[in-house]
């Protein structure tokens, strides 16, 4: 499956494309929101957004959530966060978007991506 994934953290994002990489998917990462907006023009479509909900700027990744889910209605949409209670309450059910809180391990990451896709399957 190709991912794209935003994650302004550089070692988490490395840690994700190679934890993603091992599972087989191939990941686009992308360092902030404005990149993860070009990368969705310019890459072949992705399949899943994985997305960081404190960016480190203005845009969140529920925004970036909203864009994806504009340009891609039926693509599912994983939204990570170290700081869970500020993140789940902003996501829009319109992003039909899964959760996982950080730290998380590799089968959490794993078993929150299938939410994800059922929760897009669902909508």
């Amino acid at each position: 499956m190709r991912i794209l994934v935003v994650e302004d953290d550089d070692l988490i994002g490395e840690l994700l494309e190679m934890i993603l990489g091992e599972m087989g998917h191939d990941v686009i990462l992308t360092r902030d929101p404005e990149g993860a907006l070009q990368r969705m023009i310019q890459a072949p479509e992705p399949e899943l957004l994985v997305t960081d909900f404190n960016l480190g700027g203005v845009l969140t990744g529920v925004d970036v959530a909203e864009s994806f889910v504009n340009r891609y209605p039926k693509a599912p949409v994983l939204v990570i966060s170290g700081r869970p209670e500020e993140a789940k309450d902003k996501i829009t059910p319109r992003c039909h978007a899964g959760f996982l809180p950080k730290p998380f391990r590799a089968d959490d990451l794993s078993a929150a991506i299938d939410g994800a896709l059922a929760l897009a399957r669902a909508a």
